[in-house]
């Protein structure tokens, strides 16, 4: 019962925050409803999302999450060193650096997440009830 509950108010919190963001950046009611459907289609994709990730190990969701993070600061770094003088020029700064980000980041997850069974931890299990 509580989990019906929680998931319409997500469904709730999305589509009213993609509904305020459209009518914040256009005064058309369509373009509102746009966003409202955006926001509801969002929550429809994160929650399927949801119901694959329970599935995947622990291991390989910290090995994601750690490849991701490894992803973004390379990206960081690559911009920051090779592409710095862009940034006067932000019609071609902003979609290269969202590809940049967008690249580095997804080699970083599919690296973390198949190198995440690699993660061991001698002495420790996570889910035991004592302190290691």
């Amino acid at each position: 019962m509580g989990s019906w509950i929680l998931r319409f108010l997500f469904f709730l919190i999305c589509g009213v925050s993609g509904y305020s963001l459209a009518a914040g950046l256009s005064s058309s009611y369509a373009v509102a409803v746009g966003g409202l459907s955006g926001g509801l289609l969002l929550a429809g994709l994160t929650l399927l999302m949801e119901g694959g990730l329970k599935k995947v190990p622990l291991r390989n969701l910290l090995g994601s999450l750690v490849g991701l993070i490894l992803g973004m600061i390379v990206a960081n770094l690559i911009s920051n060193v090779f592409l710095s003088n862009l940034l006067n020029h932000q019609e071609i700064a902003l979609p290269l650096f969202g590809g940049l980000y967008g690249v580095c980041g997804y080699i970083g997850l599919q690296i973390g997440f198949k190198k995440g069974d690699e993660i061991h931890f001698p002495g420790w299990n996570p889910f035991s009830k004592g302190l290691p």
